[in-house]
């Protein structure tokens, strides 16, 4: 399969939304809520969420093509999330690990592979705790912060774990696997270090609380 026009198209289209909210956000005429950047992030988990669960029920086509769509655009994005807010240690190396994955795929033209794509679209879905995690954020000077507090950490846990459960249940179910992608697998592998990392302190701080 040729991806080049699948990626020529998503690359365009996420850039010129990126940059959208890049100017919205810029614009201090227009007035948001704070943490101001929160706001964008809260559009953008929205909208890959979304796309990425749509492709259960779409051809591979749009498959593949909302595949590179969020995933040209989590670099776009996270790249001046990275330059402009400097997000803490940990997260950055989450950001980072994700975007060499991409880039990875994307130079190796692997994407073209359907468990590749549909492996994207896994770790693209659990990112509806990220919605909740933007959410928090925006409500934490309001009668719901606790609420939207523990909601995101209990959708981080569930969403993560059950993302790494169907990812490797995905990469056993008998497809093709080369040396490109054992190599975007050992990846993968240290991208969900991070959320086995980031899930296991909210258990953590969960059961301490309990005492």
């Amino acid at each position: 399969m040729n991806v080049r026009p699948y990626f020529n198209k998503g690359l365009f289209f996420s850039l010129s939304y990126s940059l959208i909210l890049f100017v919205i956000d810029k614009m201090k005429e227009i007035k948001l809520k704070e943490p101001r950047y929160e706001n964008i992030k809260l559009i953008n988990y929205i909208f890959w969420v979304v796309l990425a669960f749509s492709t259960l029920f779409l051809s591979p086509y749009f498959e593949l093509f909302f595949t590179i769509i969020i995933s040209t655009a989590i670099l776009i994005n996270f790249t001046y999330e990275i330059l402009f807010y400097k997000p803490d240690s940990a997260h950055i190396i989450h950001h980072v690990l994700t975007m060499i994955a991409i880039l990875y795929s994307i130079y190796y033209d692997i994407f073209k592979f359907p468990i590749i794509y549909k492996a994207a679209n896994i770790f693209y879905m659990a990112m509806f705790s990220s919605i909740f995690s933007a959410g928090r954020k925006l409500l934490k000077d309001t009668k719901y912060a606790s609420l939207s507090y523990n909601t995101y950490k209990v959708s981080y846990v569930v969403s993560k774990l059950l993302g790494i459960i169907f990812h490797y249940k995905l990469f056993f179910g008998g497809f093709f696997i080369n040396t490109e992608i054992k190599v975007l697998l050992f990846l993968k592998f240290l991208i969900h270090l991070t959320q086995i990392y980031f899930s296991q302190k909210i258990i953590v701080s969960y059961l301490k609380n309990k005492k």
